[in-house]
């Protein structure tokens, strides 16, 4: 199911009091016919718990900024998120995701993107070690740049059609997203002034979350805007028309592969209504590698496992590689205290993460 993944900032990571645990998941007991108990605990995925102490917060760094940033995406407990481990290690078991569907090549590897270690890695479907031929790893999960990513800054957008802004203190992620303001004469067709490379009969997924802000329900959808080696226009790749009811954010994704004489590709955006002008939004924009269908930070997003061939259904995706982990993880708690010191630095408190697979 697409969707949209934060990464705990690295700048709040632990520079000390970091304990990494492992967590049984089950007791089973039996009385035997001497009335003797009987207890075992069972482990079925090794799961990773944290008990850390974020790094010591100065207010003129904007440490606090980044807290408050995490938190307000975060119903805490409620909604998982990844952190990633501050040192490079080998790792001998990663659980990669999902299982598989049937149909899913995509799964993500959860080291942190720049810091695998080269050749390191060997992948596992259901225990069994794939050969290098039947995968390909892909350096990140989102390689468009930071900027078009999160939608912070409008000058990254173009459009004839209307009246581009930065809209602050309303994003899906971060704190601020793209406005459009249609001019009500054709089409509002906003596309990304960045392109990015790819490779012909590759497969690509685009990502975009839209938000309807009018009264009325509209139709929006995104498209892969291939161009040649000269930037002249190869193809539009449309998405289906997806309905964004008032006041909500839809999730719209494309999934294609690169035409002939493609070497490029951009992000355009539509809306069905070509007469009003009625404001829309859109934030986390991301193009990745295969059918991966979540949005990452493209700095804090893991690499991709990209098969040749989809596992079968139910299967596990497995991996052993080296760098930065990261972990899927919830809050075991709804807060998260810090103390204030003088001159608004801050110390926070401990915060304790239990690690989630999916």
């Amino acid at each position: 199911m697409a969707r949209v993944d934060r990464t705990f900032p690295t700048t709040l990571a632990p520079e000390r009091g970091m304990a990494v645990e492992r967590s049984n998941q089950g007791l089973a007991s039996a009385r035997g016919h001497m009335g003797r108990s009987v207890s075992c605990s069972y482990l079925e995925e090794p799961l990773r718990g944290y008990v850390w102490t974020p790094k010591f917060l100065r207010s003129s760094l904007g440490g606090l900024s980044d807290l408050e940033w995490i938190l307000s995406h975060l119903a805490m407990d409620a909604t998982p998120f990844w952190v990633a481990e501050p040192l490079v290690q080998r790792h001998e078991h990663l659980t990669c995701g999902p299982v598989g569907d049937g149909s899913r090549t995509t799964f993500p590897l959860p080291i942190l993107t720049g810091s695998l270690v080269a050749n390191s890695e060997v992948v596992f479907v259901d225990g069994v070690p794939q050969a290098t031929s039947a995968y390909t790893v892909r350096s990140a999960a989102n390689f468009v740049n930071e900027t078009t990513a999160l939608c912070d800054d409008h000058t990254q957008w173009q459009c004839g059609q209307g009246t581009l802004a930065t809209a602050t203190g309303f994003a899906l992620d971060g704190s601020t997203c793209v406005k459009l303001t249609p001019a009500g004469a054709s089409a509002p067709l906003p596309t990304s002034l960045g392109y990015w490379p790819v490779t012909v009969g590759d497969e690509y997924t685009m990502l975009a979350v839209i938000f309807n802000a009018a009264s009325a329900t509209y139709n929006f959808r995104v498209a892969f805007n291939f161009l040649d080696s000269g930037l002249g226009f190869v193809a539009n790749h449309w998405s289906s028309w997806y309905q964004g009811p008032p006041g909500e954010w839809v999730i719209i994704l494309r999934t294609t592969t690169a035409p002939a004489t493609a070497a490029y590709a951009r992000i355009a955006i539509n809306r069905d209504n070509v007469a009003d002008t009625d404001p829309f939004y859109w934030d986390c924009c991301s193009i990745s590698y295969g059918d991966y269908d979540r949005w990452h930070l493209p700095s804090l997003s893991p690499y991709l496992i990209e098969f040749t061939s989809a596992p079968s259904a139910n299967a596990r995706v497995t991996a052993r590689a080296e760098g930065k982990r990261m972990t899927r993880v919830r809050v075991d708690a709804g807060t998260v205290e810090w103390a204030r010191r003088k001159g608004g630095d801050a110390v926070p408190g401990k915060i304790r993460l239990l690690e989630e697979v999916e």
